[in-house]
């Protein structure tokens, strides 16, 4: 355990030299669970630009426990940070994870004792920044309640050099004032009607969020490393190719939709075309071992 310590220690100290932004960066953004990290290897986050760890609760009471991510799994998320050069971040919240949004945020006290908690353990803990991903506040209230969170974390954290990102669904608005603040969205543009994620699916979701006010510059396009049958049945892009040749034009296969290999770049180039900040890849466990029919090395390869 004191080896384990000291490793994470070397590697806080190392990440506070480093910068988290560069202005002109396409971004790839890889969501990595916590039920994935055993099995997760190098290679498979190797080209990515941010490494979000999924996820912490949010508590109700504004008290972010004091090891919310256990030490073995920092330890190994800095060792991938390290390896591939990546930056990490801590998502809060996600699906199934957002029940205490509500009550975090209905009170100024623990509003800020929960945001004050989060910078200081991103900062000894060698984090660059939180992801916040409430699905989904309820109402004009709750929704103004999220924004205020999002100011309050950018204040906290962007002095401490720490981005503020947010996963956001498609068909929710979070209002001009959330997308001035945040440094970035992760524009989760799946989960669609059959055939989910396609390019034009994907592209119209782009459009509605920059007629929100969200700017280009801003939107991380989400792209699905899973695939969806008609019963919203899914499985993973590696289960559905496990036994299968790699044809890059095939996007369906045994009815499950999905985003082959040359979809992956037509999205990459059309976020490249558009100005966009990057993509968002949902997620990283997901893709394939074999080399030849990764998606992380098609979105790498424009």
């Amino acid at each position: 355990m004191r080896k384990l310590l000291c490793f994470i220690v070397t590697m806080c100290l190392l990440s506070s030299s480093m910068t988290w932004a560069v202005d002109d960066e396409f971004v790839v953004v890889g969501y990595l669970p916590d039920y994935r990290i055993a099995g997760i290897t190098y290679a498979q986050v190797n080209g990515v630009t941010h490494l979000v760890y999924f996820s912490v609760k949010p508590p109700v009471d504004g008290q972010l426990s004091e090891n919310p991510v256990p030490a073995t799994t920092l330890a190994k998320l800095h060792e991938l940070k390290e390896k591939a050069g990546c930056r990490l971040l801590l998502c809060v919240g996600g699906w199934g994870r957002s029940d205490g949004f509500a009550k975090l945020t209905s009170s100024a006290d623990t509003q800020t004792r929960f945001v004050q908690g989060l910078a200081n353990y991103c900062r000894a803990n060698g984090f660059s920044g939180v992801d916040y991903d409430w699905e989904h506040p309820k109402g004009a209230s709750e929704l103004a309640a999220y924004v205020g969170l999002i100011c309050e974390t950018k204040r906290v954290l962007h002095p401490l050099n720490m981005e503020v990102t947010v996963a956001q669904a498609g068909w929710q608005d979070l209002g001009k004032q959330a997308y001035e603040q945040v440094d970035r969205i992760h524009l989760m543009a799946y989960d669609q009607d059959y055939p989910q994620s396609t390019l034009a699916k994907s592209i119209s979701e782009v459009d509605r969020l920059q007629q929100w006010g969200c700017p280009a510059g801003k939107i991380a396009l989400g792209v699905p490393f899973y695939g969806r049958n008609r019963s919203r049945e899914s499985k993973t892009y590696s289960e559905l190719v496990s036994s299968q040749p790699i044809d890059p034009s095939v996007n369906e296969i045994d009815g499950f939709a999905f985003n082959g290999k040359d979809l992956i770049r037509s999205k990459t180039q059309a976020a490249r075309d558009r100005g966009l900040a990057g993509i968002m890849i949902w997620e990283l466990a997901q893709d394939s071992p074999r080399e030849e029919a990764s998606l992380l090395k098609a979105v790498n390869a424009n």
